[in-house]
């Protein structure tokens, strides 16, 4: 984690809105990049520490939450079109390559039911510090998800984690290097509980369902 700190803190320091939104692009394409840590250090750089609550949220939203949204998404099309083009066999074959597996986006195709809430899902799990991305985008090209609403849902749930991150690393000031792997171990945590809550959900519905049909 040092070297990525090391690696990326300048890039952010130095060119700002522009840094960040590539960074973010390859972060979401291929690089192991957690994509919290250039927000946080955005939000370190670019918003003043001597700012108000007030004073720093629309900085924190052209600054960071804007900026990180659009790299991640676009980045987020990758993903996508290798699912979209090239299905399961991709997936499986040049997966790792990408930071995605096959399981990964297997148990978030299976979350989607064609409704409105889809788009919900795909913020929600788009927003979640530390969630991959990549599965979430891949999951979506392998079922043909309309790329235009698609876009729109990555793009909410991207703007709102780049955002708030933004907005953390402006609050913590330097002391945000601290908790970055403190961060990143809440982000799985939260994301094996979210797991586990859908798969709890599903099992519900099924044996409600199963206790209907043997009451008719």
């Amino acid at each position: 984690m040092a070297d990525i700190i090391s690696a990326i803190t300048p890039l952010v320091e130095e060119y700002g809105v522009v840094g960040l939104f590539f960074i973010s692009l390859i972060e979401e394409i291929a690089v192991p990049i957690p994509s919290s840590l250039p927000l946080l250090a955005a939000g370190f750089f670019s918003l003043s520490s001597y700012a108000s609550f007030a004073d720093a949220f629309v900085p924190a939203v052209w600054k960071v939450g804007i900026p990180g949204a659009l790299g991640l998404t676009i980045g987020g099309i990758f993903g996508y079109a290798v699912a979209y083009f090239g299905g399961e066999f991709a997936i499986r074959r040049w997966g790792k390559w990408i930071g995605v597996s096959w399981q990964s986006v297997e148990r978030f195709q299976k979350r989607l039911n064609g409704k409105l809430s889809d788009e919900a899902i795909i913020v929600t799990l788009r927003a979640i510090p530390f969630f991959p991305n990549i599965a979430v985008s891949a999951a979506c090209g392998l079922i043909h998800y309309p790329m235009g609403r698609f876009l729109v849902a990555a793009f909410l749930g991207t703007f709102l984690r780049s955002f708030l991150m933004g907005l953390l690393g402006w609050y913590l000031g330097a002391s945000y290097l601290e908790y970055v792997d403190r961060l990143a171990e809440i982000g799985m945590w939260i994301a094996v509980l979210l797991v586990v809550s859908i798969l709890l959900g599903i099992g519900y519905l099924f044996v409600r369902k199963n206790k209907k049909k043997r009451t008719v």
